[in-house]
């Protein structure tokens, strides 16, 4: 009675463990040797669009966000010496940092960043 309770007792712990310590092996095989894919560059692109020249440097970028068909939250909004709007905007999987130039009228970069954990080194 007592073996067979250390039997089962054994063999359900093991199986319990073996989930963990299969991914515990591949994370640290991916950490080591990095054989996931590298991570796509950023692409940069503009777009001519009336940016507001008033208010505060969030609902600027929330009007940025707006005209340019994009979602996500604005964050670390600021506007530079020059007059330039900069802010990063940030929605599941993935960011945006957009800048635009003092005239207004013209974004002048937007470089999309992909957010995955295992392409982060």
């Amino acid at each position: 009675m007592f073996r067979r309770l250390i039997l089962n007792l054994h063999m359900y712990g093991g199986l319990l463990c073996c989930g963990y310590l299969i991914l515990l092996g591949f994370s640290s095989l991916q950490f080591v040797h990095h054989f996931l894919p590298d991570p796509p560059a950023a692409a940069v692109w503009e777009r001519d669009l009336v940016v507001p020249g008033e208010g505060e440097p969030k609902t600027r970028g929330e009007a940025v966000r707006d005209s340019l068909g994009l979602f996500g939250s604005v964050r670390n909004a600021s506007v530079t010496k020059q007059g330039n709007l900069r802010f990063v905007l940030s929605r599941p999987g993935r960011n945006y940092v957009i800048a635009s130039q003092a005239n207004g009228t013209r974004v002048k970069s937007c470089s999309t960043i992909s957010t995955r954990m295992w392409w982060r080194r």
